[in-house]
């Protein structure tokens, strides 16, 4: 049982949900994510009530031996161990939506002070120094133990040279470097297709969901309205905010350390000056049709809006299945960790119920 110390730093407060979700994403129950009830269980007997408790019956000793009496586990093991499975298999990176345990940094000015809230404060950074050295240590494994670039045959046809260089360098690529470069192209290219009602072209480059999403965004717009986008400039140079790897244990599974099949998904935080110009087609009254502007605010020289500053959180996502390697892709938008997500997470680990 937590302390009273324990009971009032996880106290929470009235606040929104967790916001571990994405905005633009249809929240839908994920079959990997309900909880399986243990199924009621009835003692069977083919003995007299008399001599019942005196002897096992056949079927209980058959069933003791094929292990049929084992008691389930808890639903949340059951849960975890399906999503394993299910990422063994591949099957859950087309369904699962922000790795689980991914913390997302506030920024400086969002956190609690260290003069006034020092304990709050303090459990916020010990998680999130603890999240990330725990991600570190699965990068470290999964990179230099668990994982390799060529198959044993592969590397044996090498010369004396090539196989040093496999030994040193031939390490595996997780790119957490290259999602700031990344997420610019995806994330002007997606509110571009979004502005222009072409989202078609961007299958593959987004999740179905998301695609989904801006699809009806589009079909919702009037027929005679038309929307133009412009990126005026990042405020500050993207950064990646949160990492994971979702991968099965590499050192049990049945499938070879060179075909490997994981998940890796980037946070990376965009802070840019954007503007949108919204046109609707009007007749003229002379049996043709113009353009007028009907966009609201100030307008600059140039008749755009005056941009404004826009921040989000991007969800990058890359998958890589039997080792062939799939493209990044921008899988929706998520919210910072805040303390009110600490405790909650806390609150769920000690089994205790909100207040």
């Amino acid at each position: 049982m937590a302390s009273k110390s324990a009971n009032r730093l996880l106290h929470l407060p009235l606040r929104p949900p967790n916001p571990f979700t994405f905005s633009h994403t249809a929240h839908h129950t994920s079959p990997l994510s309900r909880r399986v009830a243990p199924s009621s269980r009835h003692t069977f007997s083919t003995s007299s009530p008399r001599h019942a408790s005196a002897r096992p019956s056949s079927v209980a000793r058959t069933a003791s031996k094929t292990g049929a009496n084992k008691p389930l586990g808890s639903p949340a093991l059951m849960q975890k161990e399906a999503l394993r499975k299910a990422i063994a298999s591949g099957s859950a990176f087309d369904a699962i939506g922000l790795a689980p345990e991914t913390f997302v940094t506030l920024p400086s000015s969002q956190r609690p002070s260290w003069i006034t809230q020092f304990s709050d404060r303090w459990l916020w950074e010990k998680t999130r120094l603890m999240s990330r050295g725990r991600m570190a240590l699965v990068i470290l494994y999964y990179k230099f133990w668990a994982l390799r670039t060529r198959s044993p045959r592969e590397v044996e046809k090498l010369g004396t040279s090539a196989r040093m260089r496999y030994r040193i360098y031939e390490w595996w690529d997780f790119e957490i470097l290259k999602t700031r470069k990344v997420v610019k192209g995806l994330y002007e290219e997606m509110y571009t297709r979004l502005a222009d009602g072409e989202v078609g072209r961007l299958e593959g480059k987004v999740k179905r969901d998301l695609m989904a999403s801006l699809k009806g965004r589009v079909m919702a717009r009037g027929q005679h309205d038309r929307m133009q986008w412009r990126l005026e400039r990042y405020t500050k140079s993207p950064r990646c905010v949160g990492y994971s790897v979702l991968a099965p244990d590499a050192s049990a599974a049945s499938k070879p350390a060179w075909m490997p099949t994981l998940l890796q998904q980037a946070v990376v935080e965009v802070e840019s000056m954007q503007s949108v110009k919204r046109e609707k087609r009007v007749a003229d009254g002379k049996g043709g049709w113009t353009i007028k502007d009907v966009s609201e605010g100030p307008k600059g020289q140039d008749g755009w809006p005056l941009p404004k500053k826009v921040k989000e959180y991007v969800v990058l996502h890359k998958h890589v299945r039997d080792g062939k390697s799939s493209r990044w892709m921008i899988w929706g938008m998520t919210n910072p960790t805040t303390l009110f997500d600490v405790k909650k997470q806390l609150r769920e680990k000690l089994g205790q119920t909100e207040v």
